[in-house]
């Protein structure tokens, strides 16, 4: 177990993508037809009112006073951040690293210092900065060890025994065989993330086995095991408090379970493939084992399976460092079997397909949420596999939300390091115009398809899949848009060790120095003087109404249907008294952008409407536009509630994003 942690912790990258001279392969509307399209593109806001679009040309005409200073006339609300990178200490000590400097309960106006109101907007930064506020939850690898041996006993009646005296009845979802364990992935991931073919049984029905299952069945795919670590996340429907603390914990435990079983799997299925002398034969033969899924190759299950353990290991363990790792592995098994020129028209073929594209994104995904560049090229010619129907526009979303991200990272840099940036302009028409181009041919989708059937696990998947990808560009004009909407808000850098030095602080060293002498970033992007091809007032336009529409399609994201409920998708089952939680966190870090927009212009309007308490919401536009913000602020806070139901490392985001609509609606 130790030795496969160790090679996968050792994985070489791929070759790094050339950050300078990205490719854009779109045909759209132009910078100068921006405001047309979005003026297009408001009328699908189910939520606006014209209240909200004049207080909010209002509020970018004039800029507002400082948030804790209502009477002064200097801007001060939360910055863009750029990339943050995590350091040893940052790791070893995830509060300080995630979560920022502590600003609990209102301030009062006119009262707090300019300090304490900068340190507010550097937290409300950090809440779309790589990563953000995602808590760490780490286990001793001895305690890892002898969960291991106690979920895959040498005796499995008597540890059950055991175990059923121990914990409470069915407070975890085991399942008895490997059909179970796939109907649970066409109710818990297939809708959100369609990796494998339809179901080959149909109906899909939830079967877990109670704790007294006599068999003590015990999966040997990796595919079958990392498909149980997510779902082990996920309440058993007889628990009524999934959030108390033994509940948590036992989840946990055997979730991780799973998860190390998983990757010792996969480790001896690709063992072959890593011989010093090459590998000649089927590695079907050589892995010996009945298939998974009838239509899918059993040599594929390992590398679905690490791109699932990717997504384990951010929304449970809030691990960046082994999430990444884990993508980039399953993208290399994935060019060392061929998935990448897959072009055979077989059986197989749609499973191939599907399993190329869904690590090709896991990969794309996991770079833009870390923020870093990709070790591939997003837009290798090699990569020549067909998509699978209904799979381009989610793809090209993709690729334009990572594209989107490394102009944020690079705008940062160069402000950061006061260098060149002429390039800005010209490359951020070409990406507005990539991502406007591929809103309208969504838009053009979504009018052109019929409406999902619940009881079709394909139909509610591809349904999911066209929204996926609209939430994708949304968020993708968010990154692209943000500085240039927020440009008089003060900056803060998110990378460790670039914070300027107190003069203050004593025993300073060489390594302190050098950090002192690094060029000092600008307190606004106004001061820096960068030429934006878009006004700040257009901008924002398209920024808060991305973030509407966005939250506005997480909202009607589908959930998971365990009791094959007939009802429409968009309403939450219920298992006790809690919404049963979606499994795959594939849209933490697209609500968390939608978040960080919303708060900010939340902070502009705040001091206009303070000022005139006296008068009623409908009387004033402002007010009207922060009630609008803070109804969607809560659905974001919702959306993320209910992925905390399962995924630990997301509470840290649900906190974060609860405390700050708390502290930001609760000061009027």
């Amino acid at each position: 177990m130790a030795e496969v942690v160790k090679r996968l912790r050792t994985t070489p990258y791929l070759v790094a993508v050339e950050r300078g001279c990205p490719c854009f392969r779109a045909v759209g509307p132009t910078a100068a037809s921006a405001e047309a399209t979005w003026n297009h593109e408001k009328k699908t806001i189910t939520r606006s009112s014209p209240p909200t679009t004049r207080g909010l040309a209002g509020l970018l005409n004039s800029p507002p006073p400082d948030l804790n200073k209502p009477e002064q006339t200097t801007a001060s609300t939360p910055e863009t951040p750029g990339p943050r990178i995590l350091d040893a200490k940052a790791m070893s000590d995830p509060q300080s690293a995630h979560h920022g400097p502590s600003t609990k309960g209102p301030s009062s106006a006119g009262a707090a210092s300019t300090l304490h109101g900068n340190e507010w907007m550097q937290k409300l930064a950090r809440l779309c900065g790589p990563s953000a506020t995602l808590r760490n939850v780490g286990t001793p690898m001895a305690e890892i060890e002898s969960m291991f041996d106690s979920v895959f006993p040498r005796n499995p009646v008597e540890t059950l025994r055991d175990f059923q005296s121990a914990q409470p009845v069915n407070a975890v979802q085991l399942y008895g065989s490997n059909e179970d364990i796939l109907d649970a992935y066409y109710i818990f991931i297939h809708p959100y993330y369609p990796i494998l073919p339809p179901p080959d049984r149909l109906p899909v029905i939830h079967n877990p086995a109670g704790v007294d299952h006599p068999d003590g069945f015990k999966p040997t795919s990796p595919l079958a095991l990392a498909i149980s670590a997510m779902v082990a996340l996920v309440p058993h429907k007889d628990v009524k408090n999934p959030a108390r603390p033994e509940h948590v914990k036992i989840r946990r435990e055997v979730a991780l379970r799973f998860a190390e079983a998983a990757y010792a799997a996969i480790a001896k299925d690709y063992q072959p493939l890593r011989a010093p002398g090459g590998f000649e034969g089927s590695l079907r033969d050589s892995i010996g084992r009945p298939p998974f899924h009838p239509k899918l190759p059993v040599c594929l299950e390992g590398v679905i399976a690490l791109s699932i353990l990717c997504f384990y290991e951010y929304g449970q363990q809030g691990n960046l460092d082994n999430t990444a790792r884990l993508a980039n592995e399953a993208l290399e098994m994935a060019f060392m079997l061929g998935l990448h020129e897959s072009l055979e028209e077989n059986e197989y073929a749609l499973a191939r397909r599907r399993s190329w594209w869904f690590v090709y994104m896991a990969a794309s995904h996991m770079a833009t949420v870390t923020g870093t560049p990709a070790p591939f090229d997003v837009y290798d010619p090699s990569f020549v596999t067909p998509y699978p129907k209904g799979w381009r526009l989610r793809v090209e979303a993709q690729q334009a939300l990572y594209e989107a991200g490394i102009f944020a990272v690079e705008l940062d840099e160069t402000i950061r390091r006061r260098e060149d940036a002429s390039w800005i302009q010209k490359r951020m028409t070409e990406l507005d115009t990539q991502i406007t181009s591929l809103l309208f041919e969504c838009r053009d989708t979504l009018s052109a398809s019929q409406g999902p059937q619940p009881n079709c696990v394909e139909s509610v998947a591809s349904s999911a899949l066209r929204s996926y990808a609209e939430i994708k560009l949304h968020s993708a004009r968010i990154k692209l848009h943000r500085y240039c909407a927020f440009q008089d808000v003060p900056m803060f850098s998110e990378q460790p060790g670039l914070h300027p030095i107190s003069p203050t602080n004593g025993n300073i060293g060489s390594s302190a120095s050098c950090v002192r002498t690094l060029p000092q970033r600008p307190a606004s992007i106004q001061e820096f003087g960068i030429q934006f091809p878009f006004s700040a007032h257009t901008s924002s336009v398209i920024c808060v109404h991305a973030a509407i529409n966005l939250v506005t399609l997480l909202d009607s994201l589908p959930f998971p249907n365990p009791t094959n409920d007939v009802s429409p998708t968009n309403l939450p089952y219920i298992f006790q008294n809690y919404e049963v939680p979606r499994a795959m966190p594939t849209l933490i870090s697209c609500a968390m952008q939608a978040g960080y927009t919303m708060l900010t212009l939340s902070c502009k309007a705040r001091p206009f409407v303070t000022k005139v308490p006296e008068l009623e919401a409908g009387d004033f536009p402002l007010a009207g536009l922060r009630n609008e913000l803070e109804q969607s602020l809560r659905v974001v806070a919702k959306f993320l509630a209910n992925h905390a139901i399962a995924f630990e490392a997301i509470q840290g985001m649900r906190d974060e994003i609860m405390e700050a609509i708390e502290r930001e609606f609760g000061q009027i």
